[in-house]
Parts: structure tokens; C-alpha cells; sequence
């Protein structure tokens, strides 16, 4: 698979995985910081607060933490600082 494709991919991903992040957010976590919703998915009990922990993990740190490639804006000029010997 080709860079493009796999940036593609990752991006994709990892949006995906946000949003499953603010969807269980806003059913699960934010009726406990209010007086009068009910948590929707209370039956679960662990296995909820498990899949909010994999999914905060998948969804949120995984994605800050991933190093992104390094792209100059002007590729015909090349500093010596910015490049070095392989």
C-alpha cells in the first residue's frame, strides 16, 4: 500500500473512532454530569466502562500520539538544517 492510501486510511480511521468516542460521550458520560438523563447504556455495567476506556484510547490518544510524515513546501530548496545524512 502506497503512502496516500495509507494516509487516507489512517485519517478515515481515526475519525471514525472520534466519533464512536463522542457518541458513547454524549449517551453514556454527559448524563452523569447532569441531574436529570439517564445513562442509556447502564445495563452494561464493566464491559460499558471497558469499551469507554478502548475507545478514548483508540479514538483519542492513539491518534494525538501517531508522528505524521514530515512534507516540505518547497522541495527544490534544501537547507542543510533541515535535511541529514542518511
Amino acid at each position: 500500500m502506497d503512502r496516500k492510501w495509507s494516509r487516507i486510511l489512517s485519517r478515515h480511521l481515526a475519525s471514525v473512532l472520534f466519533i464512536t468516542f463522542a457518541v458513547y460521550g454524549y449517551r453514556d458520560v454527559l448524563p452523569l454530569a447532569t441531574v436529570d438523563m439517564p445513562v442509556q447504556d447502564s445495563a452494561e455495567g464493566k464491559f460499558l466502562i471497558a469499551k469507554l476506556v478502548l475507545v478514548t484510547i483508540a479514538g483519542v490518544v492513539v491518534p494525538l500520539v501517531t508522528p505524521q510524515m514530515y512534507i516540505p513546501v518547497d522541495q527544490e530548496v534544501r537547507c542543510p538544517i533541515n535535511t541529514s545524512k542518511i
